[in-house]
């Protein structure tokens, strides 16, 4: 089953598997969010902002802002 969630306080469990991965495979999108919002960079928390986590069966699946 596919959910989605907005986050607003912290990163999603599963963040950094999901970093590893992304990483394994030669993207940096994923690190340079989650270095990001660590930072307190981006929050994702402006008018019209949200960052959304996909789980299927409550595995951290992918991201988007």
């Amino acid at each position: 089953m596919l959910v989605i969630k907005n986050v607003i306080d912290a990163l999603p469990d599963g963040i950094d598997a999901l970093r590893a991965e992304a990483r394994a495979e030669g993207f940096l999108f994923v690190e340079r969010l989650a270095e990001k919002w660590e930072s307190g960079d981006i929050r994702f928390d402006r008018p019209g902002e949200a960052l959304l986590a996909a789980f299927v069966d409550e595995t951290l699946a992918g991201s988007a802002g």
